[in-house]
């Protein structure tokens, strides 16, 4: 538990140190008349200010960039551009610290005496009352109220003016949001112009006693000063006569006190006031002259503030118009998907009707092709038939005329003769009876080679047409089985929880029930749990 808070002690540190520093290189900016010289300083601060940086290294690195500044000459590396990424140990620098004078001055802000403090709130209402408008007024005596019960006056401010990356610090404020204001109630609020009555070019409503006032609440507010945000504000040219309000303002400031000081008082706080020791006034008014920029910050950020919140709320507007854009698209685009579905599903069904139904015309015109081959068969058999009935009969007429020719003709030659023709007669039907079946054999195997062939094609495209529907009904029935099973395995496991949930409530409840047994002084020994 020492470690995590002696780590945060020494962030805390470096983070003071390093806003010392940065005070430090303020007061020096205004003297800095090379355009070229303030952006260098600018993107080296900028660079330093990363929320990745080392700070023990940014703390080195800010110490030689002030004694350069302060020496009015820019050495390596800070007479280039930082590189990219990490930055390297810087072994030649000098680890003291570039002007003790700004130490007693943290230090006083931080050990203001109880006289001191009490002034500071006594004149927080007095301003309070005076420039607040009444709908905020209760709010900001309540926020003034809670930031006199911290300890430490000291809150980090984050001011991101321009393109300038506001500091980013470890040290959470103590304190709740500042309420909101508008930009005439910032106009009132602001405290650090001059007070001096000669400044005519100076515009300011407030007179020296109550911008006195609004300078203490500053000062309880604020504490230190902790962004740079003023040296990307730097005109080009310096006018002599800010500089000359700046010296008459410091003069003006512990007067105003004196002043306010020997005025009689009415309460217990300012009677507290007027009893404060000499070394408390020094303080006071010596940390009154170092809050001379803290108006213009207080503006500055309060306007930073405002856009960042304005920009903040368009860019919340815009995601969530794209947003509801995406959702009604992932609407639209789900129906479609759906749609598109079911419009694959009707086309799957009709495609496999019109298979179906084109595999079985096929079938029917091969059939009636078979059928008609087989009829013109039948045919051509009965027409070879007849042919050789018709033969046969003239034949058999011819042979029954050569007979009856023999029987009236006696002579033995022509029998002879008739017998030989009779004979060859019959040889000649042999051989032509022989030829007419070989060519009706012929014709048979003809015909049952090309039915065997059709017949042969017919199961080809049938088995193909099977194949292809089986391998459609094989897909859908594999994805119905896979959705099955998913959806048993989710029945089973949620079967199994139930059960578990069951049988643990069931051993809750015999623990129960054993305890009130052993609470009665009943043995459950002999009991079959």
């Amino acid at each position: 538990m020492d470690k995590p808070v002696e780590t945060q002690s020494n962030e805390d540190e470096l983070d003071i140190q390093f806003k010392e520093i940065l005070c430090e290189i303020r007061k020096h900016i205004p003297f800095i008349n090379s355009n070229a010289y303030l952006f260098q300083c600018r993107i080296w601060l900028e660079k330093l200010s990363g929320p990745d940086m080392d700070k023990v290294l940014r703390n080195l690195y800010l110490i030689e960039l002030c004694n350069q500044i302060e020496n009015n000459k820019l050495c390596p590396p800070f007479n280039e551009a930082p590189p990219a990424g990490n930055l390297k140990s810087f072994s030649r620098i000098s680890m003291k610290m570039p002007n003790k004078s700004i130490l007693p001055q943290i230090q006083s802000r931080s050990n203001l005496s109880r006289s001191a403090k009490a002034l500071i709130s006594a004149q927080q209402k007095k301003a309070n009352k005076r420039y607040a408008p009444k709908d905020i007024q209760g709010n900001i005596e309540k926020y003034f109220e809670r930031e006199r019960d911290h300890s430490k006056g000291i809150s980090d401010i984050f001011v991101p003016i321009e393109t300038i990356k506001p500091i980013k610090s470890t040290i959470k404020p103590k304190s709740t949001q500042l309420p909101m204001r508008s930009q005439s109630q910032t106009n009132k609020f602001s405290c650090g112009e001059p007070i001096h009555s000669s400044h005519s070019n100076i515009k300011y409503e407030t007179t020296a006693s109550d911008k006195t006032e609004c300078i203490s609440r500053e000062i309880a507010i604020d504490g230190t000063d902790d962004s740079w945000s003023d040296i990307t504000d730097q005109d080009e040219e310096i006018d002599d006569n800010t500089i000359k309000c700046e010296i008459d303002k410091d003069k003006e400031c512990p007067k105003v006190v004196e002043e306010r000081s020997t005025k009689p008082v009415e309460t217990s706080e300012q009677r507290t006031i007027v009893s404060q020791t000499e070394e408390d006034n020094i303080i006071f008014s010596y940390n009154l002259k170092d809050m001379n920029f803290i108006s213009e910050d207080w503006k500055k950020t309060i306007a930073a503030l405002q856009l960042r919140l304005s920009e903040m709320t368009h860019q919340n507007d815009y995601l969530n118009s794209i947003i509801q854009k995406m959702e009604i698209k992932i609407d639209e685009t789900n129906a479609q998907h759906q749609a598109e579905i079911s419009n694959l599903e009707y086309e799957h069904s009709n495609k496999i009707e019109t298979l179906k139904n084109n595999f079985h015309e096929q079938i029917r015109n091969k059939s009636k092709i078979n059928d008609e081959l087989i009829n013109k068969k039948d045919e051509e058999i009965f027409r070879l038939t007849d042919i050789i009935q018709k033969r046969c009969q003239q034949i058999s007429n011819e042979i029954s005329s050569l007979q009856n020719h023999l029987t009236s003709c006696e002579c033995d030659k022509k029998l002879g003769l008739l017998k030989k023709c009779v004979s060859k007669m019959d040889k000649t039907f042999k051989r032509s009876e022989r030829e007419y079946l070989r060519q009706i054999e012929k014709l048979k195997e003809d015909l049952n080679s090309k039915e065997i062939s059709l017949q042969i094609q017919l199961n080809a495209q049938k088995t193909e047409l099977l194949k292809q529907t089986n391998v459609n009904l094989e897909e859908e029935f594999n994805k119905k089985l896979n959705a099955l099973e998913i959806k048993y395995i989710k029945m089973l496991e949620e079967h199994e929880q139930e059960m578990m949930e069951k049988k643990k409530h069931d051993e809750e409840e015999i623990v129960i029930l054993k305890q009130l047994l052993t609470r009665h002084g009943i043995s459950y020994d002999n009991i079959d749990v």
